[in-house]
């Protein structure tokens, strides 16, 4: 399976995927590689729609996250489909989607509560501080080189007015399902709205195997460049 970033102005005419300039480059790489037209893999993006040209003039324009985590329901309904043994990722874009440091350090979240207090617990805002910061809070101890925070089979809340949780480097937050791991707006704020619970200045953030729900908050605010990735969820927000 070949996934690229987005379709192109020939594209978007043509309704076929890579048949455009960039296509018969892929192509023309594909059968130095031994394989032909007439075996070419299943071809595909992380968006579906051409995004229009760049500001500048130069090429087509990069879709944002937002836009990205639209289409990831239907790139994650292919991948299903499909089932491939290999993926190539063509483009930074698909391989930011992806791709995770090799060296990820695991941090485990051992409690259900929003309480950054010092407690001896490692709650899920301390966790993912500790790993946008590379440092350890409470007993959240994280390294250089990315970070996955690690979540149960457990509800966990998140209380909006301790402000947003900003990531500024590759995180990853791993749950164990959508219908086993929960992340909630705090029952004891359920009337509270702030501008967004996630904020994103910087880097990546994965959210993966995570329902979210309850919340009264934008879930993500994605700025500066960076990305974010939501994978097997059922979202109902605004992004």
């Amino acid at each position: 399976m070949i996934i690229g970033q987005a379709p192109g102005a020939i594209e978007l005419t043509t309704g076929l995927p890579f048949s455009g300039r960039a296509g018969a480059e892929l192509r023309r790489w594909l059968a130095v590689a031994g394989i032909d037209e007439a075996h070419l893999p299943y071809r595909t993006a992380i968006t579906k729609c051409f995004p229009g040209k760049a500001a500048s003039g130069a090429g087509d324009r990069r879709p944002s996250p937002a836009e990205v985590l639209l289409c990831a329901p239907w790139l994650e309904a292919e991948l299903a489909l499909v089932r491939p043994r290999v993926v190539l990722l063509v483009g930074t874009l698909a391989m930011l989607a992806f791709a995770a440091p090799a060296a990820a350090n695991t941090i485990v979240v051992t409690t259900t509560a929003d309480n950054p207090a010092v407690d001896g617990l490692c709650s899920l805002r301390e966790a993912v501080v500790a790993a946008t910061l590379e440092t350890t809070i409470d007993t959240c101890v994280a390294s250089t080189g990315g970070n996955t925070v690690v979540l149960g089979a457990n509800t966990y809340s998140i209380k909006p007015s301790l402000g947003a949780i900003g990531v500024l480097r590759f995180v990853s937050v791993e749950g164990k399902g959508y219908k086993q791991t929960i992340i909630q707006q705090d029952a004891s704020e359920a009337g509270f709205t702030s501008p967004g619970v996630f904020t994103v200045n910087g880097g990546q953030l994965n959210i993966i195997g995570v329902q979210l729900t309850k919340f009264r908050s934008r879930v993500l605010n994605v700025n500066n460049g960076a990305t974010a990735f939501i994978s097997d969820h059922r979202p109902a927000w605004r992004y």
